[in-house]
């Protein structure tokens, strides 16, 4: 955004108007009180952008020694709206993506659509779990949905490359696997990273990946690393898989790490040279 160096300028020059919002009668004036006046002249005269810089402060919270901003979703979500009337790219993504996340898909869609047309990535990405999910009016479909996938890839969102090869490999359907095709696009996306490592997430999917080819012995490798640099469990060639699942299942709730039950769990089923598969499931907290 060419405008940010003098929107910054503009925050730290000014005092801050207000703390937090009051009741919610009147929380829509008091959202405006915290923004300099100078931000709001812009939004008024038709700058979708500045609306769209508007909601991010409201979404990520401002508090520094110039100006306090309260992170407030509410808030956030009114000024990216305003940012996607106007018609501003990332305002059409935000609020689709604030109105997918409260599940009210027809304006979801809507939204990440008009974005999607202008060329906005993470909306073709979000577009595809329509499809993968069924919802919105859609069906699942997994060609649409690795269709839409591939649009994200194009232009560089890098999850719908790992989105792309988990569904590839362990989706029930066998018209929606395709390993090989997964093990490209999995190479493709460890270039993007260079030397840097992929997070464990997607270290996992190739993984996953290595066991649809029936490459038990390279799967056991890499998820054991998995298992091993994000779950802190160690993992030598004499463990007994099984047995870790136990122990691993047997911690107190404080003591597990969010997402391990499933790598530990892969890794027992690559160790008994089967392969993963899962069906896509809409969860409360996507």
């Amino acid at each position: 955004m060419k405008q940010i160096p003098t929107i910054i300028f503009l925050l730290t020059a000014l005092p801050s108007l207000a703390e937090k919002p009051v009741a919610d009668d009147q929380s829509k004036i008091a959202h405006q009180e915290l923004i300099p006046e100078t931000l709001l002249e812009k939004v008024q005269k038709g700058d979708g952008e500045m609306a769209y810089f508007i909601g991010s402060l409201f979404k990520q919270g401002v508090d520094n020694e110039y100006q306090t901003i309260p992170q407030d979703e509410q808030a956030a979500q009114l000024w990216f709206e305003k940012s996607a009337e106007l018609g501003y790219a990332h305002g059409m993504y935000e609020t689709g993506l604030m109105l997918y996340r409260d599940k009210k898909w027809p304006a979801a869609k809507k939204w990440l659509q008009q974005a999607a047309d202008v060329g906005i990535g993470d909306a073709f990405y979000r577009l595809a779990y329509f499809h993968v999910y069924g919802v919105g009016g859609e069906t699942v479909d997994c060609q649409k949905a690795y269709e839409l996938f591939s649009e994200a890839k194009i232009r560089g969102v890098r999850y719908a490359y790992n989105d792309w090869a988990w569904m590839l490999t362990t989706q029930p359907d066998k018209k929606c696997r395709n390993g090989h095709q997964a093990l490209k696009i999995m190479a493709e996306l460890e270039s993007e990273f260079g030397r840097q490592r992929m997070p464990w997430s997607m270290i996992d999917t190739k993984a996953a990946v290595l066991a649809e080819i029936a490459d038990f012995n390279g799967a056991i490798e890499l998820q054991s690393w998995v298992v091993a640099g994000y779950c802190g469990i160690t993992v030598s060639e004499i463990d007994d898989f099984s047995q870790l699942l136990k122990d691993y299942r047997q911690r107190s709730e404080e003591d597990k790490v969010k997402g391990c039950d499933g790598f530990v769990e892969r890794l027992q089923v690559y160790s008994q040279r089967q392969v993963w598969r899962e069906e896509m499931v809409l969860k409360d907290d996507e």
